[in-house]
């Protein structure tokens, strides 16, 4: 067992070496990587169990470089070496199987119980591995386990075809090197009835029944594979004749597939198919298939031609919007943010660069603008991510385009009715404390930060609210205080003016006939006449 230490700080990255390795936890190695690109170096020659990986790193954060490894080894555990002021943003990293995280800086006993935890998970999931290939488990699970070896094989996680081959042996001819085969991909987008719970064995029935039946005219022979958790379907076609139908006709056919399954089951897919190959290509021919149907980030219900030279999507840019945008967003215009992002993926789409890559980058983006504005604001998450929008649920829209653009509009909605009632209440509260406090010396500073705002905008708030700049206001109210106790007390006009909050004679009676016309004296002697 291996381990593997990422940091950008060099201090950080010894201290946590050197803990570790005066621990008996029974690893056979532990490396440190300066970052993650110095860290894929190493990948190249070690493959290693455990990932203590800092998640605030300048050349690339961690989520994202975890993204990149458990998309190719899922069986790998990453513990996230965290501080608290990422701590709610790294709440993402729990989603995509991350094992654990340790808020810095850890005690040796919290690094120690943390990495002794992932040692015990992995011997123990190393262990139910060995049982699923005991003879009695195949004999229960046969299907399952060729159904799953067959997966690991054509994702390039095994070498071992024997799996494979086994589950192609009904497409087979007797001269099995005159075989010709195709790959159909059948993704599930969108379902209304309760498909993930149905019989898993049901679904398999129904599933290669109606592949028979719509390649039968075709002469086509077919296998269906059901993984994942959305239960997609890999279909193998198989033909007794050299070549395989024309790719016209095999088109003709899915479309009515779609159709047929779509109204059937109530399910939207999209579905993936490519060239003819013989054995030794089928795993390229799913990797092939693979990059497209990742790069489907639309969501789009259609029918995908993968050819062999699949060309690579035209590269687009969005960096020069990212000013504009936070500029949108610190001048609280929601609805010119979501516009610009909604447009900037459709110029996207439209040149033909809208994939998974460019989506990650834009999500990643995106996310940051969101939480400076939210941490400038002083606003604190939970008010506006909810049951119906979790935090983590909107980290993990990056690989679709619907469910991005949905949350987002979600959030500018609730940061709109936030500002809305916040707005009214520090105007309500600001009044009250004025009231409260006319004695004293108010700055229009520190009645600003009562309310977390910038005393610049809260001015404009306020006068939009009252119809008054809060220094006028102030000042009215006052000078109004000011009047009454002219009018009804003997007091002299310097202990009214330090009741309203002037120490200064002068400044008060200055004051008072700029608002009032008149000075303080003359408006006392106004009663008395």
């Amino acid at each position: 067992m291996k381990i593997l230490i990422i940091d950008d700080e060099k201090a950080i990255l010894k201290n946590i070496y050197m803990q570790l390795n005066s621990m008996e936890l029974g690893v056979e190695q532990i490396d440190m990587a300066n970052g993650t690109t110095e860290a894929r170096e190493y990948m190249k020659h070690n493959f290693y169990d455990i990932f203590l990986c800092d998640i605030v790193m300048p050349e690339e954060d961690g989520i994202t470089f975890a993204r990149w490894v458990l998309d190719r080894y899922q069986e790998i555990k990453f513990i996230f070496l965290t501080a608290h002021a990422d701590f709610g943003y790294m709440k993402a990293a729990i989603s995509m199987q991350s094992f654990d995280y340790l808020l810095q800086p850890a005690s040796r006993e919290e690094l120690q119980e943390v990495v002794l935890k992932a040692i015990m998970q992995i011997r123990i999931e190393k262990k139910n591995a060995e049982i699923v290939k005991t003879a009695h488990f195949f004999v229960n699970h046969e299907d399952d386990i060729l159904e799953e070896e067959t997966i690991q094989y054509l994702e390039g996680k095994k070498e071992d075809d024997v799996y494979l081959n086994r589950i192609l042996l009904p497409l087979q001819r007797e001269n099995t090197r005159k075989t010709m085969y195709m790959l159909v991909e059948v993704q599930v987008l969108k379902t209304k009835k309760d498909f993930e719970t149905m019989d898993k064995m049901l679904k398999k029935s129904i599933f290669q029944n109606i592949t028979e039946e719509i390649f039968a005219p075709l002469k086509l022979k077919s296998v269906v594979l059901q993984y994942g958790t959305k239960g997609d379907l890999l279909i193998f076609l198989g033909s007794g004749q050299v070549n395989l139908p024309e790719q016209r006709a095999i088109s003709e056919r899915l479309v009515l597939f779609r159709d047929i399954f779509e109204k059937l089951i109530d399910t939207n897919v999209a579905i993936y198919y490519g060239n003819e190959g013989e054995f030794h290509q089928i795993r390229e021919m799913y990797q092939n298939i693979i990059m497209v149907k990742k790069n489907n980030v639309t969501r789009e219900s259609r029918i995908f031609y993968v050819s062999a030279e699949q060309k690579q999507r035209i590269s687009y840019t969005f960096e020069r919007n990212l000013v504009p945008w936070k500029k949108m967003m610190e001048q609280k215009k929601y609805d010119d943010f979501y516009r610009g992002i909604t447009k900037c993926i459709e110029e996207c789409a439209g040149r033909n660069g809208l994939n998974v890559d460019f989506m990650v980058k834009l999500h990643r983006a995106v996310t940051e603008i969101l939480i400076s504005y939210l941490v400038a604001s002083s606003v604190d998450s939970e008010k506006i991510f909810d049951d119906r929008l979790s935090y983590l649920e909107y980290m993990n829209t990056w690989h679709d385009v619907p469910s991005f653009l949905n949350s987002l509009h979600y959030i500018c909605e609730r940061l709109k009715d936030y500002f809305k009632m916040r707005t009214a209440d520090s105007v309500k509260d600001t009044i009250l404390y004025i009231k409260q406090n006319i004695d004293k010396d108010l700055p229009v500073s520190e009645l600003a930060d009562r309310v977390a705002m910038n005393p610049e905008y809260f001015t404009k708030l306020f006068k939009k609210k009252t119809g008054f700049k809060l220094k006028e206001y102030i000042d009215k109210e006052k000078m109004e205080t000011a009047k009454i106790l002219l009018h009804s007390t003997e007091l002299s006009i310097t202990m009214i003016a330090d009741h309203v909050g002037y120490a200064d004679y002068n400044s008060f009676t200055r004051r008072f006939k700029q608002i009032i016309g008149c000075t303080p004296m003359e408006f006392r002697n106004q009663k008395m006449r």
